[in-house]
């Protein structure tokens, strides 16, 4: 079982009460009233995740007409959901959108991504995290980078917990061959993947869309991820992530059509095995050259 994130639990949590809300024919305000609670405070629980009390969400179940068994599920979501995770201390830095990222992804049981030009961040190095912040976020306190730098390898762990996280990567050849940092940074990175696919088969599945492809970007090329849970009353969820916006996507009809876009672009790219020779490809490239 994956680990227990408080964002997962609240994102469960929310998503059961909508759903039973909806099968008893109750309108949001109904229920609020009924609970004690204003309109749009309730709106906020089911639009932000923002928790209800103690007292007033013990109505709610009520209202809810919850049986005992799911009851008391529901009890212990929101024991797990006023907790905290390692996330929280890095709030000041990340907007709430990643943070609910990123723990949802601490909590889930599988993530598919597509990159169109990056090594996806649960399997970029130091040096390489490091090269690309520095980029992208010129002028920001060194302190802050470092801070940065070491969220993204916090996430990481996730690939290697006693149920780690099954990573399934959809990447550009661009991903393996655009040098960040430099050809070192690159090559380290490289290798870097070479050990994680040959040493995690079962859970870290890596393609790549070669440049001879005749398959143009998804998306426009931007980053996106699909989560799966092991509950069947989360998800799965996406997040989109572009140059003017990032965000989470819990609508079923949209998060149905990434995952079939995402599909395409893997039954499309090379097989596992030619993906792998090709990363490896590179980096020896690069030696030669160095």
């Amino acid at each position: 079982m994956p680990p227990v994130s408080p964002i997962a639990a609240k994102w469960e949590l929310v998503a059961i009460c909508r759903e039973r809300r909806e099968e008893l024919g109750l309108t949001g305000p109904a229920v609020a009233k009924a609970a004690q609670v204003s309109s749009t405070f309730w709106s906020r629980f089911e639009n932000d995740k923002k928790l209800v009390g103690p007292e007033k969400f013990a109505l709610v179940l009520d209202v809810l007409e919850f049986p005992k068994d799911l009851r008391e599920h529901l009890l212990k979501l929101r024991e797990y959901a006023v907790g905290t995770g390692w996330w929280a201390a890095y709030n000041k830095i990340f907007s709430p959108q990643h943070i609910n990222l990123y723990g949802l992804e601490y909590g889930a049981e599988e993530v598919r991504t597509f990159e169109s030009l990056l090594i996806p961040g649960l399997l970029q190095t130091e040096a390489y995290i490091r090269a690309l912040i520095e980029t992208d976020q010129i002028g920001i306190p060194a302190k802050e980078v470092q801070r940065r730098v070491a969220a993204r390898l916090k996430r990481q762990e996730r690939l290697r917990d006693r149920d780690p996280l099954r990573l399934v990567a959809v990447v550009s050849q661009a991903a393996i061959e655009q040098q960040f940092g430099g050809p070192d940074v690159l090559r380290e990175q490289l290798d870097h993947l070479s050990r994680m696919i040959r040493s995690n088969p079962e859970t870290i599945d890596l393609r790549i869309i070669p440049f001879t492809s005749p398959t143009g970007p998804i998306l426009g090329g931007c980053t996106f991820y699909i989560l799966e849970f092991t509950s069947a009353a989360l998800g799965p969820l996406a997040w989109y992530e572009s140059p003017l916006e990032a965000k989470i996507i819990d609508d079923p009809d949209r998060v149905f059509d990434i995952s079939r876009s995402f599909q395409q672009m893997h039954d499309q790219a090379l097989s596992a095995a030619d993906s792998l020779a090709l990363i490896e490809e590179s980096a020896r490239k690069i030696e030669e050259r160095s």
